[in-house]
């Protein structure tokens, strides 16, 4: 997606506040192997903009998402990346 086409899709949403966690990183590799697995935690809370916490320092309600991730990772030049 072009920054362009983002845009127009953000500008769609009332503007918000938006925080985005990944935690739990591993990346499993066998010795010598040329492949990896790596694995996360993602946790995601969306508020309207100015709204994270309300004059009491009551946290936003707003939504929450989460979910895992699963990346499959190859040995690319001595480095492992992101396979295509």
């Amino acid at each position: 997606m072009t920054i362009s086409i983002i845009r127009t899709l953000i500008d769609q949403v009332e503007p918000i506040d938006t925080m985005h966690i990944k935690t739990n990183t591993r990346i499993d590799i066998k010795n010598g192997a040329d492949t990896a697995l790596l694995t996360a935690y993602a946790l995601t809370q969306h508020c309207p903009l100015g709204k994270r916490k309300d004059s009491e320092g009551a946290r936003c309600r707003e939504v929450f998402g989460g979910g895992d991730y699963q990346i499959d990772l190859v040995r690319d030049e001595g480095e492992l990346v992101v396979e295509d």
